[in-house]
């Protein structure tokens, strides 16, 4: 049998760029390690899943990035707008950066200034035929769509004032968007969104439900996925507004000292749970046509259920 050919590391880079459009699509990075190094005033298309990304000397740029299975590590950048989906996020000796993200580890600073984090709407499609969904390449990078700790920053040399913000989504008055204008099949809106957007308590209407989705014996990890992205999509297409999610695996023997609470013996294994404030019949809808592995916490339970699963989930993530 012949070697395997090893990577053209030459094919998984984009260095020494100015004023160019460049793109990588679906397959053609297929998780391999990129390299963005060196680049000014470029939009820079990396629409695939990687293993790890580095940027490093970037000026002025627009950097869209799609699943990263390790870390995207940015350094020695200034003026750039970078939108990310990793499962470690890293930034040193940059300025002025609008990074619009998802993460599901906090993200970590050091030696930076004016960092700017939102979280990210993105979309991408039918870029030289059918693309893999974000949501397909997602779970190819093993990162869970339900675990998103994107306002959770870490820095590792605070100032006062601090070297970061929590911005909202707004991308109207976002720098170098203007790069991605023509470019439509990238959409950064909710509508087009795998990623909800998120509601803090002091903004709901209504009262917030736990539910919580339990991967049953039969399913794989992508199927229960989709079947959570499918029911959140329906609860926003209907008005409802996602709090935050949850994903974490819960041994049964675990219960009790999770929970605190004997009738939660039934909830075992892999869990998402997702808090959401819409009308009490919507929530009846769902857990009524869903039947098994769907279950609605009761208002009584909610705060100590919800503090559990918060807790739980950090430390796995910190594991």
């Amino acid at each position: 049998l012949r070697d395997k050919e090893r990577p053209d590391p030459s094919q998984y880079q984009f260095t020494n760029l100015h004023g160019e459009v460049v793109a990588k699509l679906d397959g053609h990075v297929n998780g391999q390690q990129f390299i963005i190094d060196k680049c000014k005033e470029c939009c820079i298309l990396v629409l695939d899943h990687t293993a790890c990304v580095n940027i490093d000397d970037c000026e002025k740029c627009l950097i869209v990035l799609g699943p990263c299975k390790g870390s995207v590590f940015v350094r020695d950048c200034a003026n750039c707008t970078i939108f990310t989906i990793s499962q470690q996020f890293r930034s040193r000796d940059c300025s002025d950066i609008d990074v619009f993200i998802f993460c599901s580890t906090r993200p970590i600073i050091e030696s930076c200034r004016l960092m700017r984090f939102r979280p990210l709407a993105l979309f991408y499609d039918k870029l030289e035929g059918l693309i893999q969904s974000i949501a397909d390449q997602m779970l190819k990078a093993s990162i869970s769509p339900f675990t998103n700790n994107w306002s959770a920053i870490h820095d590792f040399t605070p100032e006062k004032p601090k070297n970061f913000q929590i911005c909202p989504m707004c991308y109207d008055t976002i720098k170098n968007m203007e790069l991605v204008n023509n470019i439509e099949e990238v959409k950064f809106n909710e509508e087009n969104s795998l990623f909800p957007p998120y509601f803090p308590m002091g903004q709901l209407q209504h009262k917030a439900k736990l539910l919580l989705f339990e991967q049953l014996p039969s399913q794989s990890i992508d199927d229960f996925y989709r079947r959570i992205i499918v029911v959140q999509k329906e609860l926003i297409s209907n008005k409802a507004r996602i709090v935050a999610t949850r994903d974490v695996t819960i041994r049964k023997g675990d219960m009790y000292a999770v929970f605190e609470s004997k009738n939660a013996a039934k909830y075992s294994g892999r869990i998402v749970s997702m808090e959401v404030a819409c009308d009490e019949e919507l929530v009846k809808k769902y857990t009524e046509y869903e039947k098994d592995g769907i279950q609605v916490v009761d208002d009584k339970d909610f705060d100590r259920y919800r503090t559990s699963l918060h807790r739980l989930a950090d430390i796995q993530m910190n594991v």
